[in-house]
């Protein structure tokens, strides 16, 4: 009888060198291209789907939240704060619009100092800034000097954090998810804007109930002393739940691709990225603009208090929350591009409604153009939605941090334009402005269409 060898038996045996593991001198077969593209492929939609851990994805979002109301807080006060000081309307304007401009230093600050450290750090930094600037603004009032607002509302701004939320979302979520995160954005921003007065009204009512008024804690100096302690709170929060993005060292052929990105053109939708920064700067500068107007329309042309005033304001900003969630529920079947142009158009239509401010009739004086000031925030706050997403996916990864340094230095600057603006405009140029602006974006949307799609390398 004749014994079948066996495929082991008639292999020779593999000779072995001395002084290395075995897994290390077996030769591997190399795997087939079906199984290399396929393994890619899952990887790559492994990485589509990503979402940071719950507790610092909400940490990011109260920063954002936070640093707005940082900023608005003062709006109802700045006036009689500065007057308080010897100061005039025009220099309130200044201390309110001066946050943003220094913010807009911030963010190349922020951006040289990530190139050397980690996210983390640099926000503990930014944070302890705040925390100084604040206290500068609670004291401003000892000083008796107006320069101190100036020089608090500076530090507030410069150590603002403005790109770290957007930087974040663009990093540790998936690009199918980045839309509807960049609306959650959206939706902490209308909170700051929602929470920022509603506190002012909160703690005048509070102190004049109590009768504190002296020159270390009354209305004035009150948002100061509350944020300062919220921003120490919040040193607490990023040491104990926030970790920076895992950053990888670039490859030499992630080297190649920045340097032939900033060279050329090859690969990067030029006319797309410049859209949706028209748009992001067009939405940025209408928001602030709607934001001071409407309390210096209610000051002054309705003659109400400060309290109702910051009552209104609050009251148009929540309004306008649900829009955020639907828009974000609703960027499954929208492309970036068709929400832009629909943003814009919901906006044209909703404009006239500010040509209404010379109505003698009571009450549609007051209640036609209130619908105005609710609804145009609303809109623009879809247009920078869609916009802010739209560039992280419009550019490789390695110049994902570059991007969101420039769209957040141009909202920075957009932001103090729209409170010079909403400042000086009256209620005859208000819609011709807010109009001529949303056509800008439409127009350069419009034209841009087709260069949308997003960079082959996005993640």
């Amino acid at each position: 009888m004749t014994m079948t060898a066996t495929a082991t038996e008639l292999a020779p045996p593999m000779p072995q060198v001395i002084g290395l593991p075995r897994d290390v001198q077996a030769p591997r077969m190399p795997s087939s291209p079906v199984a290399s593209a396929e393994s890619s492929q899952a990887q790559q939609s492994a990485g589509d789907e990503r979402m940071p851990p719950w507790p610092a994805y909400l940490l990011i979002q109260y920063i954002n939240m936070l640093l707005v109301i940082n900023i608005v807080i003062v709006v109802p006060t700045a006036e009689q704060y500065a007057e308080k000081l010897g100061a005039d309307t025009l220099f309130s304007g200044l201390v309110v619009s001066l946050t943003p401009f220094a913010a807009a230093l911030g963010v190349i600050l922020n951006r040289w100092m990530l190139s050397f450290s980690d996210m983390k750090t640099v926000l503990m930094i930014m944070v302890t800034g705040s925390v100084v600037g604040n206290l500068i603004y609670a004291i401003a009032g000892l000083t008796k000097s107006k320069y101190s607002l100036l020089v608090a509302r500076f530090l507030i701004g410069l150590c603002s954090a403005q790109m770290f939320p957007h930087c974040y979302i663009g990093k540790v979520v998936g690009i199918r998810h980045r839309s509807r995160a960049m609306f959650h954005f959206q939706v902490s921003s209308m909170s700051g804007y929602v929470l920022g007065p509603l506190i002012a009204w909160g703690l005048e009512v509070f102190l004049k109930e109590l009768r504190i008024e002296n020159l270390l804690l009354d209305s004035d100096t009150a948002p100061g002393w509350l944020m300062a302690g919220l921003y120490f709170a919040l040193m607490l929060k990023l040491f104990l739940i926030f970790e920076s993005p895992s950053a990888e060292p670039p490859s030499a052929e992630a080297s190649r691709l920045v340097s032939v990105a900033t060279t050329s053109s090859h690969g990067l939708r030029w006319w797309g990225l410049l859209a949706c920064l028209c748009a992001t700067v067009v939405a940025t500068i209408s928001i602030a603009m709607i934001e001071v107007f409407a309390i210096n329309v209610a000051e002054n042309e309705w003659a109400w208090s400060v309290q109702a005033a910051a009552l209104f304001l609050a009251a148009l900003m929540a309004c306008n929350i649900p829009i955020c969630f639907l828009a974000g529920k609703m960027t499954k079947t929208w492309e970036d591009c068709q929400g832009l142009l629909v943003a814009c158009g919901l906006g044209i239509l909703v404009t006239p409604l500010l040509f209404c401010f010379g109505l003698r009739s009571m009450p549609w004086r007051i209640v036609v153009p209130s619908f105005g000031l609710m609804l145009t925030p609303g809109v623009n706050m879809l247009l920078r939605g869609f916009s802010m997403s739209s560039i992280t996916k419009l550019v490789p990864p390695e110049l994902k941090d570059t991007a969101s340094a420039i769209v957040m230095c141009s909202a920075c600057l957009s932001r103090g334009t729209g409170a010079l603006l909403g400042s000086v405009l009256d209620p005859n140029s208000l819609g011709g402005v807010q109009l001529g602006l949303l056509l800008v974006s439409g127009a350069c949307t419009s034209a841009a269409y087709a260069h949308f799609r997003p960079h082959d390398k996005a993640q």
